[in-house]
């Protein structure tokens, strides 16, 4: 039976995360980076704030720069013996995105390195190595399971899109589990809203491109709010009862701006609610003076900020509105 977290073990790590939340890109500090009069500035903020030097007018600079960023906060979370499982919620999508990368260089024939992320649990070098070999014994018994799996699964069909769909159901599973093992409520609602975010995101794109019902099963995960069968009979129904399911929900304003999406309307609205949807499943850490949600809160508000930080950066550069550049901003889980 899992140990149910205990506030008082999260006092200390709570304190330091509160002092670091002042350096996120909230309210004023992303509004005084929207309305930077040129790039010298811009650069300014963005280094003042802990970035390293970076050149706003190449998304690769913001894109290694963010990478750097990311890897400090991480690994400087995992030293803390509370704080670690909960950097380990975050880190899984990078092992998950190295086997999906590494699964289908292996296939093509290609040279996998740049695509593969440092960030995860598991070394790339592992990873690779395991799957070149196909020996999957020194990997953590999950991560094992799902890299030999998505292999199988591409040298069967040849279909890299059944391999990443695997792959994804594999690190939902893996992210369940280890929420369930934190003890915290928090970060089992927090894995359930991103299986919500993915399952609905899927059934818009695939009513969007006019794709068969039955075909969305393959792409559905378990574990969210709503379960794929109800999600399967809206997409046969075409879409109709979407916004009725998830009324009263974290993703009620979603699942509305889902269903116009599907009718014809932009994803712009629809993409920002999902993740705006994903912020609403944390904003009660924000009333919490410590404890483990804090630890979640910030480290949400921080990838938040790393997709702010683009939308900003790229609509600068494109010559947007400011306006409309705030318009597709996320919100913050703190």
């Amino acid at each position: 039976m899992t140990k149910q977290a205990n506030d008082r073990d999260y006092l200390v790590v709570s304190a330091r995360i509160r002092a670091l939340e002042n350096q996120l890109f909230t309210g004023e500090n992303l509004t005084r980076l929207l309305n930077a009069p040129d790039l010298k500035e811009t650069q300014r903020i963005l280094t003042d704030a802990g970035y390293p030097e970076l050149d706003p007018e190449h998304p690769e600079s913001l894109d290694q720069a963010i990478g750097t960023l990311r890897g400090q906060v991480l690994e400087d979370l995992c030293s803390s013996k509370e704080a670690a499982p909960f950097a380990d919620l975050f880190r899984a999508k990078f092992d998950y995105h190295n086997i999906k990368s590494l699964v289908k260089s292996r296939a093509l024939g290609v040279e996998p390195e740049r695509l593969l992320s440092p960030y995860g649990r598991v070394e790339p070098a592992e990873l690779a190595s395991a799957l070149e070999r196909s020996d999957f014994k020194a990997l953590p018994p999950t991560l094992a399971a799902a890299a030999e799996d998505c292999a199988n699964v591409l040298d069967t069909t040849r279909d890299p899109q059944l391999s990443d769909s695997c792959a994804d159901r594999w690190y939902f599973a893996d992210l369940t589990a280890a929420a369930r093992a934190t003890g915290s409520v928090f970060a089992e609602r927090y894995a359930a809203s991103l299986i919500d975010r993915a399952n609905l995101s899927a059934l818009v794109r695939s009513l969007r491109m006019h794709r068969p019902a039955e075909a969305l099963k393959s792409v559905l995960v378990e574990g969210g709010s709503v379960g794929s069968d109800d999600l399967v009979r809206i997409a046969a129904a075409g879409g109709a009862g979407l916004a009725e399911r998830f009324a009263h929900s974290d993703f009620e304003e979603a699942a509305v701006f889902g269903a116009a999406a599907i009718a014809g309307g932009a994803l712009t609205d629809f993409e920002r609610a999902l993740d705006d949807a994903v912020s609403t499943s944390l904003s009660g850490a924000a009333t919490r003076p410590f404890g483990p949600e804090v630890l979640l809160a910030y480290l949400h508000a921080r990838e938040t900020e790393y997709t702010n930080l683009r939308i900003v950066l790229l609509g600068k550069k494109l010559g947007l509105d400011p306006e409309v550049i705030r318009s597709r901003l996320r919100a913050s889980s703190v």
